[in-house]
């Protein structure tokens, strides 16, 4: 910032920076060829526009959260029809900024309980734990691999729980309805994780904004990406200025917070006027300048996802032999699916089976992963804090016999149907 206020880069001079850098940027990425013949879980979203976004941000000496910032909010809170979204440097900071806001604003208190999915994040629940609160891992729904709402009945019922932090597994979303009805009959705040489901819909609404609040992330890996990234949206204007505060140390600067009231406020410089214990969890201005440019081809990348999903579901429909023995989300008439990834369960494999046709699969250059982090509430983590386990009897089979399969913007039908065909080729021997 200092030698852009010391030399005074003029418009034209900047311009033709940018120029000469779009005109390099442009060739480059036209000759770049990444292929290797194997199909990968993720391929980059990045591209020339992105970074010319990126080194516009910069030169122009916008480093910090500043104009960038404030048009990626603004953007995502309409793209995600939301009134408010503040930015973050990862998914997980944007679970803690949700949770951090609940507790400081007396919202959540240490000691209350809260459902989490057992198949679930790291970072989903330690937020959680962190601030006191106690999870409640409820088990998995077979059908729709989503939180079984049913069992989440039956935890509120015999554990009293003042949230409840839903996933929308793989990108696939929740009945809405059936899970609205649930939260407001028991009267717990809905939080979503919705990092890994960006772009998802129920009824035609963006998923995340049905709750007090929900979470995104544009980690490298995600649907779009900053580099790391994360945003949170609400419509609560006293948990937008909590989390913008708990953003940048705690303090009031670039919020709404009413400091009137506070006692021998005379006392204090402004600027560093500190009502909440924060962090320093801000996202920089040439991030947020990747973030616009992304989030507007968000669509486009959802709906290639969706057609390669849809290719995988008829390969495995037509075929006898995947019939037979994989599992796949259900997605309901209501929802929109952003599929993450394509997860399969495999009921009649034991793990040693499913590791065995994971090799085969690395082997003909097919990336796998496991769903999600599997069980967590069987993480050795779990040692370090108290929690709860209702009930879990499918979660164990699926942490056993799953993985997920690559279903991103870049694979082509060709690759899905190589992959169909290796699966069909390793489960008939």
């Amino acid at each position: 910032m200092d030698y852009f206020a010391k030399h005074q880069v003029g418009d034209s001079c900047l311009s033709e920076v940018l120029s000469t850098v779009e005109n390099s940027l442009r060739s480059f990425y036209a000759k770049l060829d990444l292929k290797d013949g194997t199909t990968r879980l993720h391929c980059s979203t990045l591209g020339a526009d992105e970074l010319l976004a990126f080194c516009t941000a910069f030169l122009e000496g916008n480093i910090t959260v500043g104009a960038y910032n404030d048009a990626f909010q603004k953007l995502a809170a309409s793209t995600f029809d939301s009134s408010y979204a503040v930015t973050s440097n990862s998914g997980s900071s944007a679970n803690l900024l949700a949770i951090s806001a609940l507790v400081q604003t007396g919202r959540l208190r240490p000691g209350d309980r809260v459902i989490v999915p057992a198949l679930a994040w790291s970072t989903t629940v330690f937020p959680i734990v962190q601030y006191g609160l106690v999870p409640i891992y409820v088990d998995i729904d077979p059908n729709s691999f989503n939180i079984d709402l049913s069992a989440c009945e039956e935890a509120i019922h015999e554990h009293h729980p003042r949230a409840l932090m839903a996933i929308h597994t793989y990108g696939n979303p929740i009945n809405m309805d059936k899970l609205l009805g649930i939260c407001n009959s028991a009267n717990i705040l809905l939080i979503e994780d919705t990092c890994e489901s960006m772009g998802a819909k129920w009824k035609g609404k963006s998923v995340g904004s049905f709750g007090i609040a929900g979470t995104y992330s544009s980690y490298f890996s995600h649907h779009i990406c900053t580099l790391e990234g994360g945003l949170t949206i609400t419509n609560d204007s006293e948990l937008l200025q909590s989390m913008l505060s708990i953003r940048s140390h705690g303090w009031t600067r670039g919020t709404g917070i009413d400091i009137s009231s506070i006692p021998d406020l005379c006392r204090y410089d402004p600027t560093f006027l500190f009502v909440n214990c924060g962090y320093n969890l801000r996202l920089s201005d040439p991030q947020a300048a990747i973030g616009i440019v992304q989030l507007n081809k968000l669509a486009a990348f959802v709906s290639s996802r969706q057609n390669t999903a849809n290719h995988y579901i008829d390969r495995i429909l037509s075929s006898p032999v995947l019939s037979e023995h994989v599992c796949f989300p259900q997605v309901h008439s209501h929802a929109e699916s952003s599929w993450f990834g394509f997860p399969l369960f495999f009921p009649k494999l034991n793990k040693r089976k499913v590791d065995t046709l994971r090799v085969r699969l690395k082997e003909t250059g097919i990336e796998t992963r496991p769903f999600l982090a599997g069980d967590f509430s069987s993480q050795p983590v779990n040692k370090a804090f108290t929690h709860i386990r209702h009930n879990l009897n499918n979660i164990k089979l699926f942490h056993e016999s799953s993985f997920a399969l690559p279903c991103h913007q870049d694979v082509s039908l060709e690759e899905v149907d190589k992959i169909c065909d290796q699966l069909i080729n390793q489960l008939s021997n």
